[in-house]
């Protein structure tokens, strides 16, 4: 082995990746800038469409007005309500003419004279979320006069709020904004990195495969004074190389949007802050090498069997697909590491990945994780070098 023929192919082959405009995109301009900017701008389209939705006025229809007049006192004051009339509710609700309609039963005032509970149904469109807005409005309107109902009754009786709410309970959370913050990163940032790190590697390895081969250089390089396992190192090294700079610019871009937009995925009322420790990135980036090693092998080794770019594409969108669900099942509540999870390639890194964003480095099983993606990465690399030492494989008809 010739480490100056390896060092050669590969910064050959690094020039030509570097020359290709879809390798360019997919190393560089999605993780950089079009992840962040689909990513604030969805939240800001998200955030623009709720407050809409927020002051949306809900028209209402309420069948039964004259039962309660002190209902619709509390509806028709409200500058969020708007009272309509509609012969059929359930048509008007589904053609959207109106979001809400309310009924109430002839017995509601003698109930409540009675001291006993009165029905009020409400009734909207689920799948539309103005009318769920508005139902819910509507809703905490008529709780709120229920409110106003017992505290009344209450005080008939000389009694306080106490008497049928004898236990207050407080519900506080232990955990600091900084770790609700990267609770937060660790439910998204392993998978998009899986994701762009195999995408990254993509293009260069289907562009210094089947790509020489349908430019027909291949011919040229196989004739050079490097052997083929020379040639097979410099190439895989080259993709390598666009999968981990892929990797690192992904979660430096990803965790810099989140920092500037946690607000919008945290829960209302919960303060949230990311603060993700460089040793942290460190862990990850290291645990990333022999998984990056792992995509480039298997996507050279599959995109050899090609004879064309497109062909090469036809071969790799499968494959794509089959190493995105271990990474999205790490999505999954409940998915946690342990021994057997920890031999289940993608998936034991994303969840590792998970755990060091959290804080929770367990060595034993990152040791674990990593042994078994660096014996992964070394049978796919081996078999990348078996095909292409044959030539049925190389000049396939």
């Amino acid at each position: 082995m010739n480490l100056r023929n390896i060092r050669t192919v590969y910064k050959k082959e690094m020039i030509d990746s570097l020359r290709d405009r879809r390798t360019i995109i997919s190393m560089i301009v999605v993780p950089i800038l079009l992840i962040p900017v689909l990513a604030m701008g969805f939240g800001a389209i998200m955030g623009i469409q709720m407050a809409k939705v927020e002051r949306a006025v809900a028209r209402a229809v309420v069948v039964g007005q004259e039962n309660a007049p002190s209902i619709m006192a509390v509806l028709e004051s409200n500058a969020g309500v708007e009272i309509v009339e509609e012969p059929d509710y359930e048509s008007a609700i589904k053609e959207k003419r109106i979001e809400v309609a309310v009924s109430i039963p002839e017995d509601f005032q003698a109930k409540l004279e009675q001291g006993s509970s009165a029905k009020v149904s409400i009734f909207y469109d689920a799948t539309q979320i103005k009318s769920e807005s508005g139902a819910k409005r509507i809703e905490d309107l008529i709780a709120q006069y229920g409110d106003s109902i017992v505290g009344d009754r209450l005080a008939e009786e000389g009694l306080t709020k106490g008497f049928i709410e004898p236990v207050d309970i407080s519900t506080i959370s232990l955990a600091s904004k900084e770790k609700v913050g990267a609770m937060i990163a660790a439910m998204v940032l392993p998978y998009l990195i899986l994701i762009l790190a195999l995408t990254g590697a993509m293009y260069p390895a289907i562009d210094l495969t089947a790509g020489e081969k349908e430019r027909g250089t291949l011919e040229t390089l196989l004739l050079s004074s490097a052997t083929r396992f020379e040639l097979v190192m410099g190439k895989f090294l080259a993709v390598f190389s666009a999968s981990f700079v892929t990797a690192v610019l992904a979660s430096v871009s990803m965790l810099a949007t989140l920092k500037g937009g946690l607000g919008a995925l945290a829960r209302v009322g919960e303060e949230v802050s990311l603060a993700i420790s460089p040793f942290s990135l460190l862990v990850i980036f290291f645990m990333m090498i022999p998984v990056c090693c792992f995509f480039s092998a298997i996507l050279i080794s599959i995109s050899l069997f090609a004879k064309s770019y497109k062909e090469a594409t036809s071969y790799l969108s499968p494959l794509l697909t089959l190493l995105i669900i271990p990474a999205v099942v790490s999505i999954l509540p409940g998915t946690e590491m342990g021994a057997k999870v920890n031999l289940i390639p993608i998936l034991n890194t994303s969840l590792a990945f998970k755990d060091v964003l959290m804080g929770h480095i367990n060595w034993q099983y990152l040791g674990v994780v990593f042994l078994v993606n660096v014996v992964l990465a070394f049978l796919t690399l081996l078999r990348a070098v078996t095909l292409f030492n044959r030539e049925s494989v190389l000049f396939r008809a």
